[in-house]
């Protein structure tokens, strides 16, 4: 078998197995999935109530959007040929039908698991691929009365496939093998009320071992119970993926890729390699990860990195020591803030690493100034040490806030403020004196606060401006934001505090973290709209500025033409008037002169019409020669947009991390209304 073939006939059987999976009910309160699945996993996730999740969906505006899209009618206005989009509407009257009629009516699944186990090293051959697959596993649970070779039957059958069903017997259970061809089958066993489907016969045998204690389950596997158990019950989802063996099985993977027959300096297998074992040396330390994800009004999210801070990278290991505390500097946020973000940082760390890394990349290089150098230079045009004296000088906070994003101007404006907590204001004024020096720097005093701005001949927009509000330094591109954050955090004007929004998603988002983040998805979505349609007026401009290009290299190219036609002929006259034997020498010579003028002259203009053939020709593959703003206009408002309508039920989002000693944990809380 050919690998491309292997590789669709896998394909298609896995979207068959996972579409199986979807289609079933259970009767009886079922035990837990993990039980009868192998430890070891490298991912495990299982989704409950899928059914009720599934019709929540359907009833949503954004699927009630999707579904009014005319995607024939889109693909018709693109110049799609005709019986490709008969094919469409086929395919689709066959989906729709299916899944509306045979899935939701009937066979669809109440609560379905995926479970992916550790790869084998070796090369990237047919049956290792084959190998992958089987390490992929699908639970379902399903009703008594469920034939799910019934179920396959239809699948195959609809498809036009050929297949071959064999019964056989393992520790007293009955696998049912579904071989599609020589090497590629499906086999599912059913264990109490759950289905265990897998390529080949590894999951169902393994869970058949599971299920007669010859083997540890999932359920007892220690790093999953431990990394589960901090989940409260509830949740309609929940994840688990071991780091390490994720980690471990990027680097057989990459090790499977063949090296090239003749070994040379940029040997692309050693250059994956490389760079596989330094992710690997990278995330050595983070154990596990978890998650869980709980129903209602205010969905809740939650997810907790293990770690091992003996074995962290010293980068990490520093950067995830930094205490949790109190965010005051939510107070720079004003109640129209659409976008905020606060965190703990760790700069000596930080800056450490960061030039580690660059001098180890400089110096493999081997050209130019070293990196180093560049930071002397840098250091000494500062006047002042980034190690020793800015680094000291800076807090261990940072943040930015956005307000809006202006859409009126030439280009969209984010109207934003980054701030940094100072513990040093003396170093840090000593290293903006150098950029504040010159005419172009002016000063505002505001309720108080000195703001130092950048008198730009752009308008107020975009005129850079800092300041300090209390132990924090401020930077805008323009004024405005800052006032913003200096009204908001003396009180003269309302903060995040009291924005309706932000007060639908704070569930402990003022206390102690180490990142609290705020997001107006609605908002945010609105403003990305009016970007699009920005980019729509830009590339219009832009596709006319280049059609009126073309139509001038075409008038240029045109007259290039005509002036060699008249010089040839001129050429040639002269060359007919040198012929007359009547020519007297003087006369010969001052003619061979204008010919060797004329043919110069030919000659310019002919490599000049070749310059102006050679723009025309790159200029026609360039996308923005054959640019429709009609048509993309078309596509956003009748494909996109739609669905970013639907996309801002999703009105609100909070999120706080915190650094503590074995893990890292992440709240997420989500207001949704529809």
């Amino acid at each position: 078998m050919k690998k491309s073939a292997l590789i669709i006939t896998i394909t298609s059987a896995a979207v068959v197995a996972v579409a199986a999976g979807v289609y079933f009910t259970f009767a009886a309160k079922p035990p837990a999935i993990e039980t009868i699945l192998p430890a070891d996993a490298v991912f495990f996730a299982k989704f409950s109530e899928v059914d009720k999740q599934v019709k929540e969906f359907k009833a949503s505006k954004l699927c009630k959007n999707i579904e009014k899209i005319d995607i024939d009618m889109l693909l018709e206005k693109s110049g799609a040929k005709k019986e490709d989009v008969e094919k469409f509407k086929a395919a689709r009257t066959e989906l729709t039908g299916f899944i509306g009629g045979l899935v939701l009516e009937k066979y669809f699944g109440k609560e379905i698991a995926v479970a992916v186990y550790p790869l084998k090293a070796g090369e990237l051959t047919p049956e290792a691929f084959l190998d992958m697959a089987s390490n992929f596993t699908l639970v379902t649970r399903v009703k008594p009365e469920t034939k799910f070779i019934d179920f396959l039957a239809k699948i195959f059958n609809k498809a036009g496939r050929k297949y071959e069903v064999i019964e056989e017997k393992y520790r007293g259970r009955k696998i049912t093998v579904v071989k599609l061809d020589d090497k590629v089958s499906l086999a599912y066993v059913q264990i109490k009320d759950m289905l265990v489907i897998g390529f080949g016969r590894k999951a169902a045998a393994s869970s058949c071992d599971v299920a007669d204690k010859k083997i540890l389950s999932l359920a007892q596997d220690k790093d999953y119970t431990v990394a589960m158990s901090k989940f409260p019950k509830g949740a309609d989802t929940v994840a688990f993926g071991d780091i390490g063996l994720m980690m471990s099985g990027f680097k057989r993977l990459a090790e499977s890729i063949p090296a090239p027959k003749e070994t040379s300096p940029l040997d692309p297998q050693q250059a994956v390699l490389a760079q596989v074992n330094k992710s690997v040396d990278m995330y050595a330390g983070f154990k596990t990860f978890s998650y869980a994800k709980y129903p209602g009004k205010i969905a809740k999210e939650r997810m907790f990195v293990g770690i091992d801070r003996s074995k962290l990278m010293p980068f990490f290991k520093s950067f995830y020591s930094v205490k949790a505390r109190k965010n005051t500097a939510l107070k720079l946020a004003p109640a129209s803030a659409i976008y905020y973000d606060w965190g703990t940082f760790e700069w000596r760390s930080y800056w450490k690493y960061i030039t580690e890394e660059v001098s180890k990349e400089a110096a493999k290089a081997n050209q130019g100034p070293t990196f180093n150098d560049m930071i002397a230079g840098i250091e000494k045009q500062m006047g002042i040490s980034i190690e020793k004296d800015l680094i000291p000088a800076l807090g261990d906070e940072t943040g930015v806030c956005l307000t809006d994003i202006n859409l009126d101007g030439m280009i969209p404006m984010p109207q934003f403020v980054v701030f940094l907590k100072v513990d040093k204001k003396e170093a840090i004024d000593r290293m903006l004196a150098q950029f504040t020096q010159g005419g172009s720097m002016q000063s505002e005093s505001y309720k108080g606060t000195d703001i130092k701005y950048m008198n730009l001949p752009f308008g107020m927009a975009f005129q850079p401006a800092f300041c300090y509000v209390g132990d924090y330094l401020l930077f805008s591109l323009g004024r405005e934001p800052i006032k913003g954050s200096i009204d908001s955090y003396s009180g003269a004007a309302k903060s995040l505090f009291e924005n309706e929004e932000f007060k639908a998603v704070n569930y402990g988002l003022m206390e102690p973290a180490n990142r609290v983040c705020f997001v107006r998805v609605d908002t945010l979505l609105q403003k990305a709209k009016g970007i699009c349609e920005w980019g729509v007026r830009w590339m219009t401009f832009m596709s006319e500025q280049q059609k009126k290009y073309k139509d001038m290299m075409a008038a240029q190219t045109g007259k290039l033409e005509e002036d060699i036609k008249a010089l040839e002929k001129e050429a040639a006259d002269l060359k007919a008037k040198r012929a007359d034997p009547a020519v007297t020498p003087e006369a010969a010579a001052e003619l061979d002169s204008q010919i060797d003028e004329k043919g110069a002259m030919v000659e310019s203009d002919k490599a000049q019409l070749d310059q102006f053939q050679e723009r025309v020709q790159q200029q026609g593959k360039d996308p923005m020669s054959n640019f429709d703003g009609a048509l993309v206009k078309l596509w956003l408002e009748n494909a996109v947009y739609p669905v970013i309508d639907g996309l801002q039920s999703l009105k609100a989002v909070g999120s706080k991390t915190v650094f503590s000693g074995d893990s890292i944990q992440m709240e997420t809380f989500s207001k949704i209304v529809e």
